[in-house]
């Protein structure tokens, strides 16, 4: 079994990366140097599809930190680039 939070962890710094979908999470597996041993994508997947069971907020929470970190990416790329990304 995989700690969840490790699995959340990683799925985070990939949509801080520039991510933007679960399967972005392969961006951290081809750095191993940086992340050591991620899941793959199918156990990504059951975790988000089990999770709301374990923790009925984390579907919502899971989200809004998605967008969050969407839009403060965008903020970060608009700004180097001075317009939309």
């Amino acid at each position: 079994m995989h700690d969840r939070g490790k699995v959340i962890a990683d799925l985070a710094l990939s949509l801080a990366l520039g991510g933007i979908c679960l399967a972005d999470i392969a961006l951290l597996r081809s750095q191993p140097d940086l992340v050591w041993h991620v899941v793959s994508d199918p156990t990504v997947s059951r975790l988000i599809d089990r999770l709301p069971a374990v923790c009925p907020c984390a579907s919502k929470g899971l989200t809004a930190t998605c967008r969050g970190l969407q839009l403060a990416h965008n903020q970060l790329a608009s700004t180097r680039t001075g317009g939309t990304p």
